[in-house]
């Protein structure tokens, strides 16, 4: 069906019967739930950007670790951690996630007509822990399993970072991510967003100019970044 078509019944449709068809069809992320663990769901254009944009963080010495915020089946962490290796850096990788699903969506902040609290539950962390192993990176990733709210306050409070990926989908993920992040990037550090133009998860942008001034923002192809001055 025509995504377009998908929205204009999704406003039109009474909420109960929208809450009842995406527990059973969800067109937004039709090839997401066949990934194979380690895959790339990104286009080829962003994970350069994103790439190059390490290379320069880490060979400018940056202080501080890398972090993702929404790890899913591993395929941009594993990336990130195989430039750690490449280039013999010490730093780590924590990867965050519910490995459970979106949490419920914020009311007014995602509009998102098909998803649901459990949505995207196709990754489990011990299928991902030994895929890390085999790709010889499981000693460069730190995963940590849970909502962000009740995961970020026992991170180690001496953290601090020079590249963060925050790919959450949702208003109130993106939003703690960023309210965490912000104080904690070195100089020069860099902050990537996915989903920033996606009609498909507009709370994301949402929480990013929040908590962002817009001119700082750097939209290119599906991803935006921002540089801690």
């Amino acid at each position: 069906m025509n995504k377009r078509y998908i929205y204009i019944l999704a406003k039109i449709l009474p909420k109960q019967i929208r809450s009842l068809i995406k527990r059973f069809y969800n067109p937004v992320i039709p090839g997401i739930s066949k990934m194979d663990y380690g895959e790339i769901s990104m286009s080829k254009e962003s994970l350069n950007l994103m790439l190059d944009k390490l290379y320069e963080v880490l060979k400018n010495n940056i202080k501080g670790d890398l972090i993702e915020f929404g790890v899913y089946k591993g395929g941009s962490i594993i990336q990130f951690a195989k430039v750690l290796k490449e280039l013999n850096s010490n730093k780590l990788i924590y990867g965050l996630d519910t490995f459970e699903g979106l949490p419920p969506e914020t009311k007014g902040k995602d509009d998102v007509p098909f998803f649901y609290k459990g949505s995207m539950d196709y990754n489990n962390i011990n299928k991902l822990k030994k895929v890390l192993v085999k790709n010889n990176v499981g000693n460069k990733i730190v995963l940590i399993k849970g909502l962000f709210k009740d995961t970020i306050p026992k991170l180690p409070k001496e953290l601090n970072f020079c590249y963060a990926y925050v790919d959450c989908d949702m208003y109130e993920g993106t939003k703690q991510a960023l309210e965490y992040l912000i104080p904690r990037m070195n100089k020069n550090g860099i902050i990537f967003i996915d989903d920033i133009s996606s009609k498909s998860f507009v709370g994301v942008k949402k929480a990013v100019y929040e908590y962002l001034n817009s001119k700082e923002v750097k939209e290119e192809y599906d991803v935006a970044y921002w540089v801690k001055i």
